[in-house]
């Protein structure tokens, strides 16, 4: 928790400029289950396209291509819109790859789910993956005005040794600058898996 406020907090994006592997713009779901104890909406991974940002990190547009790319996904127009599709309309075309959630490979057989950043059918190279573990999370900023929190967190995380593409596409991964993608606060006891759609800025490296 310590290291991630720190990162965020001393300027993100001049702290990680040597290091970094990609920059890109997340655009997808956050998929949860409703819990029949507690009536609320618990997390069951999520699945969003990634985009490349990295022409247009000096460019002033950058500063809010996540939220522009949220009113997007979100528009009543384009509710058949497939994430793919977001990129484009927002001068980020280019596709890289997906993040997704699998069965944990270091707890397997408990229904444990891990993050995972799939770079290899886009690149055709298997070794441009990373499975992902938290380390710390930070709330999203409180929107301006006064009401619920509709962002989720802001998260690092470390790539899982051996489950890592030989570390070739990133040791460690931050999701920050998130739209959308919190659950409503509470569920009816049988109520069907929900996905919110949301975007992020994920960096790699």
């Amino acid at each position: 928790m310590l290291r991630l406020s720190a990162i965020l907090t001393l300027s993100l994006y001049a702290l990680l400029a040597s290091a970094l592997d990609s920059t890109t713009l997340g655009v997808g779901y956050q998929n949860y289950t409703c819990s029949s104890t507690t009536l609320t909406y618990s997390s069951i991974g999520a699945l969003a396209s990634l985009f490349d940002l990295s022409c247009m990190a000096s460019k002033p547009e950058f500063a809010d291509v996540q939220s522009k790319a949220y009113d997007i996904w979100i528009a009543p127009g384009d509710v058949k819109a497939s994430a793919n599709s977001i990129g484009a309309k927002v001068d980020a075309p280019t596709l890289l790859g997906y993040h997704y959630f699998i069965n944990s490979p270091t707890s397997p057989g408990t229904g444990a789910l891990s993050p995972e950043w799939d770079f290899t059918l886009r690149s055709h190279d298997p070794a441009l993956f990373v499975v992902g573990a938290k380390v710390g999370d930070l709330p999203a900023p409180p929107p301006s005005d006064p009401g619920p929190k509709l962002d989720v967190d802001w998260l690092m995380l470390d790539g899982v040794p051996g489950y890592d593409g030989l570390n070739l596409l990133a040791g460690e991964i931050f999701r920050v600058e998130t739209v959308g993608g919190q659950p409503p606060s509470s569920c009816k006891a049988g109520s069907e898996p929900i996905q919110v759609k949301y975007t992020a800025k994920y960096f790699l490296y």
